[in-house]
């Protein structure tokens, strides 16, 4: 049996998200596939963002449950307007903080997000306040362009050094990636920290999120209707104009 699990970009950029990016975690039993808001963005790190894009991913969330995938996973390591999404659909929708946090806590004692954005650092924070990990938890990183080349040497370079500071000096035991565009770094940065004798597990959201999603998937959970009541025809028929002007993949 194949689990088909949709990946959801909140905008469009096929520089953060794409199927070749995809393509080493697809095998028999895993089908993957992508879809975009159709909005060129380059980056979301404001509260703005997220709100003005919303609409955008309830259609894709809603476009994809019409086709039969199993879940779905929002690439992006913030939450955006997750309970609206389950009220949407009936399919699992994964959300990357929600889940790596959550493994994080599970796997070690106290864990730090590594982000890209500085902006998205309160963001990130709230979150952590939000599932209950304030004493577990720190969020530090770097500032990348949203252009720059993610698998530099100076980019490397730089997240290894903020891994690196968050063990040693924030003594984190359990390290996460804050972008799903850190996708197929994790062997190089543990391989530089192991030779700083620092041995932490790292955990990639965007394949934690698939994988996770294929277990409800598979497993046959899914969120409670009873807290995430779906919408009446009445109620999608007043907001279609909001939601058509999102029909484009």
């Amino acid at each position: 049996m194949v689990t088909h699990v949709r990946v959801i970009l909140p905008g469009y950029n096929t520089k953060a998200l794409n199927m070749k990016m995809l393509k080493p975690y697809i095998s028999p039993e895993l089908e993957l596939s992508i879809s975009y808001v159709n909005i060129a963005v380059d980056a979301v790190r404001h509260e703005l963002d997220m709100a003005l894009l919303t609409p955008g991913v309830i259609k894709q969330a809603m476009i994809a449950e019409e086709e039969g995938v199993d879940a779905i996973v929002i690439d992006l390591m913030a939450e955006i307007g997750m309970r609206a999404l389950r009220e949407a659909v009936s399919v699992p929708v994964v959300s990357l903080p929600e889940v790596t946090m959550h493994v994080a806590a599970m796997m070690g004692n106290k864990f730090a997000v590594i982000n890209t954005t500085e902006e998205l650092t309160p963001i990130q924070e709230h979150l952590i306040r939000k599932y209950g990990f304030s004493d577990r938890a720190c969020v530090q990183g770097v500032q990348l362009d949203p252009h720059a080349d993610y698998r530099s040497k100076k980019t490397i370079h730089s997240l290894m050094e903020q891994c690196y500071e968050a063990v040693t000096k924030k003594h984190a035991d359990t390290l996460i990636f804050g972008s799903g565009r850190l996708i197929a770094y994790r062997d190089e940065i543990s391989a530089g920290l192991q030779c700083k004798g620092i041995h932490v597990p790292i955990i990639e959201p965007l394949p934690t999120g698939i994988y996770f999603a294929k277990f409800l998937a598979d497993a046959k959970i899914s969120h409670s209707k009873r807290v995430y009541c779906s919408p009446d025809e009445r109620t999608l028929n007043i907001y279609a104009q909001i939601l058509s002007a999102f029909d484009k993949p």
